[in-house]
């Protein structure tokens, strides 16, 4: 029986050129949401940009018959100073154009980085690996499925083993009824595959997030088979951005040449995860910058308020305890001061009695007095 589906499918694992081929297909369609484009012209589609920057590492974006295009060439020419190359040989069927334009006054070269290599190297580096790795997943989960080998003296035990081992996959009860196939059949016990298994998970895990690493994509791999903070999975997040960095820088500087030399406005951002990564980036950095000033600046961010909201609750905490020391000394100084009145009343009371007494002493004297005059 031949299973023509699954054989046209087992070539994306097995041919080893269309798997690594389509695994970098992939990973283009990915890398195309990483900029967004506006005042593009339309002769200037931002796929075909992209795709060239991105797969030839540079691209001359020039004029012909009053239409601006992007094309690809051959550098060469006269080195400058520096060693870079001052012309560009253009031949495209499409326009009918073979052509050798100067860098600098006939156009403008978008390079995708600091040295025009593009993406291919990085992508191709991780899709042969991976196809590799998916080889040996296939393979060592085939082998799971041998929990032993069987082995045959001769031509009637062979079939017969046979047999026996189709009726068992065919779910029927098979019954060995002669002893010479006992006698004849070995059972030779095989090496355990599946831990094997494991490893090439965690492998696989590996590889695909180096490569979306590379392109500034943040997917973490876990080698330690537990739980892992928030601090662990941001310790990659300054990996992720110089590259990117250093292909949107490239893209602006071209881009200001285009507007200025052709009168456009082009215009350049991040956007998908890209932009938002190197949002939270941004925000990461203003938060250090503010911290390290000790300058109470106007928030800039959610982070920003967060922190700005705990520096409140412990400004108020701490308000609130004086409030609260100061209510306590009041309540003390009443306290006293209700204690002074009450020890004042208290003797006024006291030396109100001994006047009365002396006074009462005074009166009996003199009443003895005039009784001893008569």
């Amino acid at each position: 029986m031949k299973f023509n589906v699954y054989d046209k499918a087992s070539e994306y694992v097995l041919n080893k050129d269309i798997s690594v081929n389509t695994y970098i297909q992939y990973m283009l369609s990915r890398t195309q949401s990483m900029f967004d484009y506006k005042g593009l012209p339309d002769t200037i589609p931002q796929r075909d940009l992209e795709r060239l920057l991105q797969t030839k590492g540079y691209c001359f974006v020039t004029e012909i018959e009053g239409k601006l295009y992007a094309l690809y060439g051959g550098l060469g020419g006269e080195l400058d100073v520096y060693d870079n190359p001052t012309e560009i040989t253009v031949a495209n069927n499409a326009l009918k154009l073979s052509k050798t334009f100067n860098l600098e006054n006939d156009g403008v070269l978008i390079e995708n980085d600091a040295f025009k290599i593009g993406l291919l190297p990085i992508l191709k580096k991780y899709a042969v690996l991976l196809t590799e790795n998916t080889i040996s997943m296939r393979t060592v989960d085939i082998l799971l499925r041998i929990s032993c080998l069987i082995s045959a003296s001769d031509d009637k035990t062979h079939t017969s083993a046979e047999k026996y081992i189709s009726d068992i996959e065919n779910g029927k009860i098979s019954i060995v009824g002669e002893s010479a196939f006992f006698d004849g059949v070995k059972l030779q016990s095989i090496t355990n595959a599946q831990n094997y298994v494991l490893q090439f998970i965690e492998l696989e895990q590996y590889l695909k997030a180096s490569c979306f690493n590379e392109i500034g994509l943040n997917a973490n791999y876990n080698m330690k088979r537990e739980y892992i903070g928030h601090n662990e999975v941001s310790l990659n997040d300054d990996f992720l951005l110089p590259l990117v960095d250093n292909m949107i820088k490239n893209r602006k500087i071209a881009i200001d040449k285009i507007n200025s030399m052709y009168d456009t406005n082009i215009e350049i951002d991040y956007a998908s995860a890209w932009k938002v990564t190197h949002a939270e980036n941004e925000k990461e950095v203003a938060i250090s910058e503010q911290i390290s000033s000790g300058v109470n600046v106007e928030s800039v961010s959610d982070s920003d308020m967060s922190i700005r909201g705990k520096e409140e609750t412990i400004n108020i905490g701490i308000e609130g305890n004086n409030e609260n020391n100061g209510e306590n000394e009041q309540s003390e100084n009443e306290g006293l001061t209700e204690n002074i009145e009450r020890v004042e009343e208290t003797g006024n009371e006291e030396t109100g009695d001994e006047s009365e007494e002396n006074e009462v002493k005074i009166d009996d004297e003199e009443k003895d007095n005039d009784r001893d005059k008569s």
